[in-house]
């Protein structure tokens, strides 16, 4: 069937009754026809007393006869009418009647099958064959059609795009995939995610549009700290757009808070060459809260994943997280015969300092001594507490010259750095082993990790406060 035209035609003020028959019956073709024979008989008796002023004599018009051939004339004329209306209105209020009941069967099936293939425009739709309230109702019915499959396709992206959200948990994997898809869904031609991390807003994901300070841009943070909903910023040709936010002029900008539970945590731009249409841009908005809901999910795993991993004092990588580190960055080093240091350290007598200053001031010597390595490591280096006052250090692509310059860095770092207590000073040193692969014998990363801790007891057997090296072999 041919797609119908819409009902454009103004709805009735609330509260406008239309003006109807009584009803006879619970069936509004046989009220019909009854009506229709009431009339026929109201005809065929007034006809005969409307011919006397046209000249025709009482005594021809008024006989008996007459009267019951008016009558029946009346009648047969309100019989042919009724069949001719259950001819011209009956059938396509069937054709409707048997629309509406296919379309019933289809959305009860589709509902538990998913597929709604059977009822398309094209397949559900009437044709419109005329310009009055039964066109009407065909064009209205059209229109529900349309409006069921707009709401369909709506609902298949929105799950479509909660899918793919689901499927990434860890942070960057997730807002790649979920720019990716708002980006396909939308039609977008270019566009970022922003994320709040760390009390800071930061570009997560960017596709062709150029996230250089996008993250400090007016535009965006005021977008994040004012704003509720999505604004859409509908660009002229004469105007000249921030490079900083897109490379390259578009016809419209979305800027939307991307929100949980009425906080801000994130930001969403897309930009699109031409103006997206009303219907595109409210599934646009509509994808905005699911994806806020995943964005806090993936938010949620990073700290439960840092927690996890990060020790709480010192704030390196504990034992567990830092030993699967070290186990990649071995595979890495068989994989590709890159080269792989590894340093253990712990503080010298540092039971002595607990004992004379208490724990608390042992803790903020532990804080500092980390804070002092930290400065000490190359970019990439893993620092790990794998115990009270005991440290590895896992240094990627380094020898031995390598790994004894780091060494040296992190003794002198930890021995200049004096705590304050009252009138008192407190300083401690750290004694180091260091070990490489694959200079030394080793053939697992415990192995490794045994030859450090040899050359550790080896330092603090010869006098602390010094580095020792294992041996090439």
């Amino acid at each position: 069937m041919s797609t119908g035209r819409r009902n454009d035609s103004p709805v009735a003020p609330t509260g406008t009754q239309p003006i109807t028959l009584p009803r006879l019956t619970r069936k509004a073709f046989t009220d019909l026809g009854l009506w229709m024979l009431i009339l026929g008989v109201a005809i065929g008796v007034a006809f005969p007393f409307v011919l006397l002023p046209l000249g025709i004599p009482a005594e021809l018009t008024l006989r008996p006869t007459f009267f019951a051939l008016t009558v029946v004339a009346g009648l047969m004329l309100a019989a042919a009418n009724y069949l001719l209306a259950r001819w011209v209105i009956g059938i396509r209020v069937q054709a409707l009647s048997r629309q509406m009941r296919h379309v019933s069967a289809v959305l009860l099936d589709a509902t538990y099958s998913g597929d709604w293939s059977d009822c398309s425009p094209r397949e559900c739709q009437l044709t419109v064959d005329s310009d009055d309230a039964l066109g009407d109702v065909a064009a209205s019915f059209n229109g529900l059609i349309d409006a069921m499959d707009s709401s369909h396709e709506a609902q298949q992206a929105i799950s479509e795009h909660i899918r793919s959200l689901a499927d990434h948990l860890e942070l960057p994997e997730f807002t790649r995939a979920a720019l990716g898809s708002l980006l396909s869904i939308s039609g977008a031609d270019a566009g970022a995610l922003c994320i709040v991390r760390d009390a800071e807003l930061e570009v997560a994901a960017a596709d062709r549009l150029d996230s250089t300070d996008l993250a400090t841009n007016r535009m965006v943070t005021a977008c994040l700290t004012h704003q509720t909903t999505a604004s859409w910023v509908a660009l002229p040709d004469n105007v000249v757009v921030d490079a900083s936010v897109v490379s390259f002029r578009p016809a419209a900008v979305l800027v939307a808070p991307i929100s949980f539970r009425t906080t801000a945590i994130g930001v969403l731009v897309l930009a699109f060459a031409h103006a997206p249409a009303a219907k595109a841009r409210r599934l646009l908005e509509a994808l905005i809260e699911p994806t806020g809901v995943s964005l806090n999910n993936a938010l949620s795993h990073e700290r439960f994943q840092r927690l996890a991993a990060v020790d709480p004092l010192t704030g390196c990588y504990n034992r567990r997280f830092g030993l699967g580190r070290l186990d990649e960055e071995w595979a890495r080093s068989i994989r590709s015969g890159s080269l792989l240091g590894l340093l253990a350290f712990d503080l010298d007598h540092f039971k002595s300092v607990n004992d004379t200053y208490g724990h608390l001031t042992g803790d903020r010597v532990l804080r500092d001594a980390v804070a002092a390595a930290r400065l000490a490591l190359r970019q990439g280096d893993v620092l790990i507490r794998t115990g009270g006052e005991e440290f590895l250090v896992i240094l990627p692509g380094a020898g031995l010259p390598d790994v004894r310059a780091v060494g040296e860095r992190i003794r002198r770092a930890i021995a200049a750095n004096v705590l304050s207590i009252g009138d008192s000073h407190v300083n401690v040193t750290v004694s180091l082993g260091g070990a490489t692969f694959p200079s030394t014998a080793a053939e697992s990363p415990e192995q490794l990790i045994e030859l450090a801790d040899q050359a550790l007891y080896a330092a603090k057997s010869s006098g602390r406060d010094r580095l020792t090296m294992v041996a090439a072999s």
